[in-house]
């Protein structure tokens, strides 16, 4: 189970998402409407797009266990730790086995070819921890990263606080009660109005009289004329973002962009990967819904055209380096320059500020920089076998847009546009603010828990009737474990009064769990999730790739949809988690092959001649 509530906390992310594309259309038509944001399909889109590997492979996916992501891509043990290492790139791969650990084997050129490879993981993944253990961790990953290969610590919450202290990513705050403490800052720093904490948790009944006496006046009527549903266009019909970003984080905040409404026109060079193999889902994923604009912006002649396509653009997405962007001319102080509203989305790895802001990380670095890689699994379960997904990539997506569309907002009340800056690890560690404030004012360090809870039991993952079948069930309130029992027959073991109140429960947990599975193990668990939900007790089947393909719920709601991508075929994709009611996001459009919409931007947006377009043809600027 994820911890931390992990999925209630994204889909708070998605739920001030769609508030924000609501406010949008009523200032528009005067109209309102409901925003109804699900928890499963928030879930969803941290598991690792299994719709869409299912859909392009009939992968229903397993439990990775301590099996690397990729070759040489894995959580490693050190002398005194771990690191989770992803050289997921053939010079980060050569740069770590070839230039720096020198094994014989893995010179051979046939053991460079990714299909190879790819057959030999075990022999590779066994080489690499024979390696990574004659070293202490720091001397490893400062060596790794000058050598470019991405590689972070898998750190304790105490390690956690230390590096993000580092990082300056805390600010101070106090309490009435509590007094001073420090806070994470905002996941997201707009520098033309401030996102910052205003006031701490309020005592109960605090504001009452405020409230109360401090006459909130008649409710504020929305401009605009009442339109009728059919005639509403998106939410962001008419912005254009330029998208520079690539692999995850920033694709993924473009795509909901374009979802609801935005002209999305991604800019690629043709000299650097693009990923789009069908074996990779992750670029048919974040991309669907975009044109494709190739043009190299390290010529003079290609930063004069990105420029020029700035002045009409509303929104730009970038997630370099730090100084990559102001080193091409196109940093947040040249666009401003050439047009004062525009609004830029930087989201770089690690914090501008931090000593470590040149290290090459991807989302599996920033969940163990966190403390999430260690307190996502079970107690006492070696750590190479908790998850290598990047949910990072799917958090650090939402919090940028949520940013953009505040950024928009405010843009559209005052005409100003907007720095926004998301460093990756700050908005990653946003979501484990709790166990830093318990650590800080409790000195409590959070552990690893597995599938329990230590407020419900029964809580827990139950196998059922079938080959790795389960179900997942939490036991809320003395209520729902009466509603429990009478489902399961009022067995002798649940009326002796040994398992009467939650204390006891949680006391006897071990035994509990073996006569909860002694009933689940006669069951499937749509069986199991369906008895138990008809007497109004949680639960609910664990699902696969697979599963979720074929959940009715999900294809009732339209979260899945289809997409017939020209060259790969027809591919199913997860929705967006924040159902507007009469706007709904809707990223059903193709992957565009690269460049191919050359013309429409360099004709029809830039007014290029045909002979203009052939001469950047001829002098590589564009291809």
């Amino acid at each position: 189970m994820p911890p931390l509530d992990l999925v209630t906390q994204g889909a708070s992310i998605h739920a001030a998402t769609g508030a924000l594309l609501a406010l949008r259309v009523r200032r528009a038509t005067g109209r309102g409407q409901h925003v109804d944001v699900s928890l499963q399909e928030t879930a969803v889109l941290l598991n690792d797009m299994a719709l869409t590997r299912y859909s392009m492979f009939g992968e229903a996916g397993r439990r990775g266990g301590s099996q690397p992501l990729w070759p040489a891509c894995n959580i490693y043990p050190t002398r005194d730790g771990w690191v989770f290492l992803t050289p997921f790139t053939a010079e980060q791969a050569r740069q770590l086995e070839v230039e720096w650990m020198q094994h014989p084997t893995l010179c051979e050129p046939a053991w460079r070819a990714d299909s190879f490879r790819r057959q030999n993981m075990d022999a590779i993944d066994r080489w690499v921890t024979e390696f990574t253990h004659r070293f202490a961790t720091q001397e490893f990953i400062e060596e790794a990263q000058r050598r470019g290969v991405p590689a972070a610590p898998l750190a304790t919450i105490p390690q956690a606080i230390t590096f993000l202290r580092e990082a300056g990513a805390f600010v101070e705050t106090s309490h009435l009660t509590v007094g001073p403490y420090p806070i994470l800052e905002m996941p997201f720093r707009l520098h033309t109005t401030a996102a910052v904490i205003r006031r701490p948790a309020p005592l109960l009944g605090q504001h009452t009289e405020e409230i109360a006496l401090g006459g909130w006046g008649a409710e504020k009527q929305p401009k605009g004329g009442e339109l009728r549903a059919s005639s509403i266009q998106p939410p962001l019909a008419g912005v254009r973002v330029l998208d520079f970003s690539r692999l995850l984080a920033g694709p993924l905040t473009t795509l909901t962009l374009a979802a609801f409404g935005a002209e999305v026109v991604k800019i690629e060079s043709a000299d650097l990967p693009r990923f789009d193999d069908p074996s990779y889902p992750d670029f048919h994923e974040a991309n669907r819904s975009k044109l494709s604009l190739s043009l190299d912006v390290r010529q003079p002649k290609g930063r004069e055209l990105a420029q020029r396509l700035a002045r009409l653009s509303d929104v730009v997405v970038e997630n370099f380096r730090p100084g990559v962007m102001e080193r091409l001319g196109l940093g947040y102080d040249n666009l401003r320059q050439m047009k004062p509203s525009i609004i830029m989305a930087s989201l770089p790895g690690i914090d501008p500020q931090a000593p470590q802001r040149d290290w090459g990380v991807y989302g599996q670095q920033m969940t163990a920089l966190t403390g999430l890689t260690y307190l996502w699994g079970h107690p006492g379960s070696p750590l190479s076998t908790h998850p290598k997904i990047p949910v990072s990539d799917v958090v650090v997506a939402a919090e940028a847009t949520l940013a953009v569309l505040a950024a928009l907002e405010w843009k559209a009340r005052t005409g100003e546009g907007h720095l926004i800056e998301v460093p990756q690890l700050v908005a990653m560690a946003n979501l484990l603010a709790i166990p830093y404030l318990d650590y800080f004012l409790n000195e409590w360090e959070t552990l690893p828990r597995g599938n329990g809870s230590p407020t419900m039991a029964p809580h827990g993952v139950y196998r059922c009737r079938g080959e790795d079948a389960w179900c997942a069930i939490a036991v809320t309130s003395e209520q729902e474990w009466r509603r429990f029992v009478e489902v399961l027959g009022s067995p002798e073991w649940a009326l002796d009064g040994r398992f009467a109140t939650v204390q006891s429960r949680l006391h006897l947990r071990d035994e509990l769990d073996r006569h909860v599975e002694e009933w689940t193990l006669q069951r499937t668990p749509w069986e199991v999730m369906r008895l138990l939900q008809g007497a109004g007790v949680p639960a609910g089947a664990v699902l696969d790739g697979k599963g979720l393909a074929e959940d009715p719920h999900l294809r009732q709601r339209g979260f899945i949809m289809g997409v017939r991508h020209p060259g790969w075929g027809y591919i199913e994709h997860a929705g967006t988690p924040a159902l507007l009611s009469e706007t709904p996001g809707k990223a059903d459009g193709p992957v565009h092959g690269l460049g191919q919409d050359n013309d429409y931007v360099l004709r029809g947006l830039l007014g290029l001649s045909a002979q203009d377009v052939e001469g950047l043809v001829r002098q590589e600027v564009v291809r």
